[in-house]
Parts: C-alpha cells; structure tokens; sequence
C-alpha cells in the first residue's frame, strides 16, 4: 500500500517536474513572439509624402546589419534618434517622420533586428544593442554640435532609448507611452502574470535612467489602454533627475500624436528648444 501512495506522488511531481520543464524552455519562445511582432515587407517610404531621406545601413558588433532611415530637413533645430514600438518597421512611421521634417528636425529612424529589412532575430539584448550601436553610427555621421539631441522611444521602443541614454548621454530624452519594467506593465495583464517565473526578459526602463541628469519628456495618452496612463505616472516618479509628464486628453496607445497634433509638436519642440546640445567626442 505504501508503496503504491509513493509511486503515485513519485508519478504525479514527475509529471509536475515535466510540466514545469517544458514550460521553461516554451515560454520564452512564445514571449519572444509575443512582445516582438516584426513586418518584413517595407511597403511605404518618405519619399511617398514628399520628404527626402537617404537609406543607411547600421553593422552591429555582433554581425547583424540594421536598416535606418535619416531625414535632414535645411536648418534643423534639433535631432532626434527615433526607437518605434514592438510592431510594424519603418515603413508605419513615414506620418510621423514628415511631421519632424516639417517641424526641421532631422531623424534617424531605425529598425531592430528581424524588423523591415534588419537582418537578425530581436531580442531583449539585441533591442539594446542595436540602440547603442545606433546612437554611435549618428554620432559617427549626422552629430551637430551646435544643436540638442534627443532619444526618442516609443512603447517597447522607450526601454531601448533609455538603455542607450544610460550609455551615451543625449541633450534629452523623450519617452511616449512608457513603462518602469515588464514586471510592472504586467498588472494590467493578470492573465499573463503566472507565466512570469519563466519568462527572462526584464525591459526595465527605470533601472535604466538611474541617476540620469540630462531631462527627460513623459508623453502618455490618458486613454491607453496597452500601456495604461498608470504606468507612465509610476515611471515619472521612480525617476530621479530633471523630468516632465505630458498628458495627452483622449489619446490611446496608437493615436497620441493624431489627437491634437499642433499641440503635440508644439510641446515636443519646447522640449527640445530647452535642452542644451551635447558634446559629442
């Protein structure tokens, strides 16, 4: 009889044991597929609104070779090095490339590995290299040093800009729809929160900026509802150095800068107007 109740709990956590075992190898296939939602086809360019660009190519240490895009308009104001979201590629951004155009800011723009036609497979660590190795190719051919520049990341693209700002200074850093980490974000998906034992990507924002002292520009629409207003004010106050918060009324995730998009320019080229340009060695 004792035998049999060993043999049955000896069965039953081998078959847990199991359960967990495929589970640590599974999930993170899946959340890589899950946060990571590339397009490979580049079906639009600047160029289809009138603006010009030139198409740069980014090798990175490790051997990939990344697609970017750098838009200089006469006389900018400002640069911006633009980190996109976790979907799409270059291609969804080219409305919001003319606007910096049209507000004479020059942009490089650029697409992470497996993204458009980045060679590669995105990562949570390739995300942040391809960040720096970014920040150092416009250093190496765009900087100017007599105006600002300001990192700019967008949704999962706010972790690489805060990554690469904690390597590599900026005048500013602009951060729209961001979050302090996954863990954090994870609050508002209850029914993702017990796969997080397996899961090994972090994306924490906020340990990134620690100690930061260059300024940094929050933009959160108060209608999100993938990365809830919440948690833009949670990273706001875990961040120590010179920062502002920019509520956009009625915005969601995707809209923010279609709601009132003087407004939204306006504020962002105040922002950049105030920062002071960076030296760059």
């Amino acid at each position: 009889m004792w035998f049999l109740v060993a043999f049955l709990i000896g069965a039953l956590f081998g078959a847990a044991g199991a359960v967990l075992l495929i589970l640590w190898y599974t999930i993170p296939h899946f959340e890589r597929l899950f946060v990571f939602r590339p397009a490979r086809d580049v079906i639009r360019k600047p160029s289809d609104l009138g603006v010009p660009y030139d198409q740069c190519f980014i090798d990175t240490s490790q051997g990939a070779r990344l697609s970017a895009w750098h838009i200089c308009p006469p006389n900018p104001v400002g640069s911006i090095i633009y980190f996109h979201g976790n979907g799409g590629n270059l291609g969804t951004l080219i409305e919001i490339l003319a606007t910096f155009f049209n507000s004479r800011l020059q942009v490089l723009a650029v697409d992470y590995r497996g993204y458009g036609w980045s060679t590669g497979s995105p990562t949570e660590q390739n995300l942040y290299e391809d960040a720096v190795a970014t920040v150092r190719f416009f250093n190496a051919n765009f900087k100017h040093q007599l105006i600002p520049l300001v990192y700019w990341g967008r949704s999962l693209g706010s972790c690489a800009a805060a990554y690469a700002a904690g390597k590599l200074p900026p005048s500013g850093l602009i951060l729209e729809t961001a979050f302090p980490d996954k863990s954090s974000l994870l609050e508002h998906y209850p029914h993702l929160k017990p796969f997080r034992y397996f899961s090994k990507y972090k994306f924490e924002t906020a340990k990134h900026l620690v100690g930061h002292q260059f300024p940094v520009l929050l933009l959160h629409g108060d209608k999100d509802k993938t990365v809830p207003l919440k948690q833009g004010q949670l990273l706001y106050n875990q961040l120590t150095g010179p920062k502002e918060f920019w509520r956009v009324e009625g915005a969601g995730h995707i809209d923010i800068h279609m709601k009132d998009s003087a407004a939204y320019m306006r504020r962002v080229l105040q922002f950049v107007e105030q920062v002071q340009p960076v030296i760059v060695n």
